[in-house]
């Protein structure tokens, strides 16, 4: 039986989870369908929209975003799962560079 401060913590992080996931895919479908509305003005900032940038580029980039969507929710699921701290921080440094390396590509691929 959990305490009531487990059940707190668990239905923070679930409540968390979901609000993530919505402004995720919130982000990506303004970026596939409204690609002007993005303030992006800089490479850093693409760097920081991450994986959704990619839809900017059309359709055709849906092969390169879903991958790094996925490789990104791998990573920090390890992460999660794992015990090791050093290893905790290795996932979150990996997932950061695979977010911010897809931001670049996609402004990369103005150039």
């Amino acid at each position: 039986m959990l305490t009531s401060g487990a059940q707190r913590h668990h239905l923070a992080a679930r409540v968390a989870v979901v609000v993530l996931l919505a402004v995720y895919g919130g982000l990506s479908l303004v970026a596939f369908f409204r690609p002007d509305w993005l303030p992006v003005k800089t490479i850093w900032h693409a760097g920081l929209l991450g994986p959704p940038a990619l839809l900017v580029w059309g359709g055709h980039m849906l092969v390169a975003y879903s991958a790094c969507t996925v490789v990104v929710v791998l990573l920090l699921a390890g992460g999660a799962v794992v015990r090791s701290d050093e290893l905790r921080l290795i996932a979150a440094m990996a997932a950061f560079a695979v977010w911010m390396g897809a931001g670049f590509f996609s402004a990369l691929l103005s150039v």
